[in-house]
């Protein structure tokens, strides 16, 4: 069997087993794989977009933060109250996660470009939504491949979250995968330190290894139907409607 057969069916075996290989090879390494491995080869030379790896990943014991990169965000619907603003995207622009693990709880810092809260919110930010979605296991068509309601594009086969963090300026709450969908789970309350926006999660909710798991953060921006745009994101790749996670273990 060959990649370049006229048979499609063996064609077809063959790249399977091709991929299957090279994606062992990636893994001995400990290093994310290309998200192309999961997509026809056919369809790469057709010229399907395909984007390259642009966050760094920082990894210091058990923490870890996660640079984004530097594009620009432009809304396609501005949202009421920032009507008039410089550069409203640059709220939902963001800048890093950062993740640390303590012997009680794990700590979510996400770090937007800007942080306003002219509702005068007791989290101390307005407007912002968004959900950090998490697999713990990296295992195909294990957990959720669909984000939770009204978000775009879904997570990858590979890249099923089992845990889902929604924060908004009122809340942070904790879903759960479930056969029946996403389950909401716990609730805790987000604030403001410094320039980053915090969540702290009980170690008795998130028990593992959280620099093993698989991180998509999703930067929310409210549309006027009642879904979501995806403004901004942090995630190893975006290719064909699919997200995929970044590992810092193995970045």
């Amino acid at each position: 069997m060959t990649l370049g057969s006229q048979d499609r069916e063996q064609a077809s075996a063959a790249e399977n087993e091709f991929k299957y290989w090279l994606k062992k090879c990636y893994s001995n390494m400990k290093k994310n794989y290309p998200s192309w491995l999961v997509s026809s080869l056919g369809e790469q030379s057709k010229g399907a977009d395909v984007s390259s790896d642009t966050a760094h990943v920082f990894v210091n014991g058990e923490d870890f933060y996660i640079d984004n990169d530097d594009k620009s965000v432009s809304l396609d619907e501005i949202p009421s109250g920032l009507q008039g603003r410089d550069n409203p995207g640059d709220l939902w622009k963001l800048e890093k996660l950062g993740v640390s693990v303590k012997s009680n709880s794990v700590i979510f810092r996400i770090t937007p470009k800007n942080i306003i809260n002219s509702e005068k919110n007791g989290s101390g930010f307005s407007y912002l939504h968004f959900d950090i979605y998490i697999d713990i296991n990296g295992r195909t068509n294990a957990g959720l491949a669909y984000p939770l309601p009204g978000r775009p594009l879904k997570l990858s086969p590979e890249n099923g979250w089992e845990y889902a963090l929604e924060v908004d300026p009122s809340s942070a709450s904790v879903y759960l995968s479930s056969s029946q969908g996403p389950l909401r789970y716990k609730v805790y309350r987000p604030r403001v330190q410094g320039d980053s926006i915090v969540v702290e999660i009980p170690r008795s909710v998130l028990k593992g290894t959280p620099k093993n798991w698989g991180y998509a953060v999703m930067m929310l921006a409210p549309k006027s139907d009642g879904g979501f745009e995806l403004a901004d994101s942090l995630c190893s790749d975006i290719t064909r409607g699919y997200i995929y996670t970044i590992v810092p273990e193995k970045n």
